[in-house]
């Protein structure tokens, strides 16, 4: 499989069973993180050699959002982009949010992060 779209799911061990089980997945789209993430002691073989493509939507920016998208900009060797649609209502959310992402680790040097907005 290479490609894989998750809706919301109740933890991160659905996510990294997914991601496990997808050795030569290169685009994940998710709708919904999960409500609560805890960073694993491990990474997903596809997220080191193939993962080049992930798109969030509804992200708000809850801690567990942010951890996730963390985890996977500080693990994914070979990321190209990231989408990331915002769910907020105020300026100065989406603007800190934006600044915070834009400042987290990236394991691709090549990798850029995009925003775009729900209304």
């Amino acid at each position: 499989m290479k490609h894989l779209k998750l809706t919301r799911f109740p933890h991160n061990t659905v996510v990294l069973q997914f991601l496990e089980s997808c050795p030569e997945l290169k685009h994940l789209s998710i709708l919904k993180v999960v409500d609560r993430w805890f960073e694993p002691k491990w990474v997903p073989a596809c997220m080191l050699t193939n993962l080049t493509t992930i798109k969030i939507s509804k992200c708000q920016g809850m801690e567990s959002e942010m951890d996730f998208i963390k985890y996977m900009l500080g693990n994914a060797e070979v990321l190209k982009t990231v989408t990331v649609t915002l769910e907020v209502n105020s300026r100065e959310d989406k603007k800190r949010l934006c600044a915070l992402l834009l400042e987290l680790p990236r394991a691709s040097r090549c990798c850029e992060v995009h925003f775009t907005v729900r209304k």
